[in-house]
């Protein structure tokens, strides 16, 4: 059977499990995706796949750490994608891993599921518990411990990527207790936790902060947004040919 290299770095996914994964209550879970990106394919194969908004193609949960690894593993032996019906292969270099980085609540997904399946019944429209399950997992979140800012970057060198977040990173520790970054294809990811002060007030010093360091840029794609579906590509994967992996500053 044919299967993906999903994988570059066993030991970048353990870092993942200590550093982004909480003590879970038995309600909650981490859920974790595959998904096909739109923005990796040529328009002869965006044609074929029509992925439209939903680029994600499969999906599942982790309610305990030391499974991660195992469910990604898991996840690299079905190299196959199905829209409007027709199954396709799905190449290596569209693909990326993605960790929602807040747990998800499976008595919320659970009671989505069954109001969805009952309007169903009523209404004469057909549910499939078990995929709605799945789709409400992904956005009954159960709590925040991260807030994710979203850079992104045109092409560089690393040296002057790692300048620009090295200065990132300093001036967001400034207004909370940790910040995480995760390094990808397109930029990076800056994951906060532990906000100082006044949430309220922190958090609208943060968001000035991100307008006025992108009016001082000098790259003219760059884009520094909050990310608010939660989801980042999983350190220690592949985010098309790319390797993902935490950078820590010196």
């Amino acid at each position: 059977m044919q299967t993906y290299n999903l994988i570059h770095d066993e030991a970048e996914i353990h870092r993942a499990t200590t550093r982004l994964f909480p003590m879970l209550t038995d309600d909650e879970a981490i859920f974790i995706s595959l998904s096909a990106r739109n923005k990796y394919l040529n328009e002869e194969e965006r044609k074929l796949y029509q992925l439209g908004r939903s680029e994600m193609f499969q999906k599942t949960i982790v309610r305990n750490p030391v499974f991660l690894l195992r469910e990604i593993h898991k996840m690299s032996v079905y190299p196959l994608f199905s829209s409007k019906g027709v199954i396709f292969p799905i190449e290596p270099n569209i693909i990326t891993v993605y960790l929602n980085i807040n747990p998800v609540s499976m008595s919320i997904a659970f009671h989505k599921t069954s109001s969805a399946f009952y309007d169903g019944l009523v209404t004469g429209s057909k549910i499939n518990p078990y995929s709605h399950f799945k789709k409400e997992m992904a956005r009954s979140r159960s709590r925040k411990n991260f807030i994710d800012l979203d850079l992104d970057l045109p092409p560089m060198e690393w040296e002057e990527k790692k300048i620009i977040l090295d200065k990132i990173y300093y001036d967001l520790s400034q207004y909370v207790g940790s910040v995480d970054i995760i390094d990808t294809k397109s930029g990076a990811h800056f994951l906060l936790s532990n906000i100082r002060g006044n949430y309220t007030e922190t958090i609208d010093k943060i968001n000035t902060y991100r307008y006025y360091h992108k009016e001082l840029s000098v790259y003219n794609e760059f884009e520094f947004k909050r990310n608010d579906n939660e989801s980042v590509p999983l350190p220690g994967t592949y985010q098309s040919d790319y390797k993902v992996r935490f950078y820590d500053p010196e």
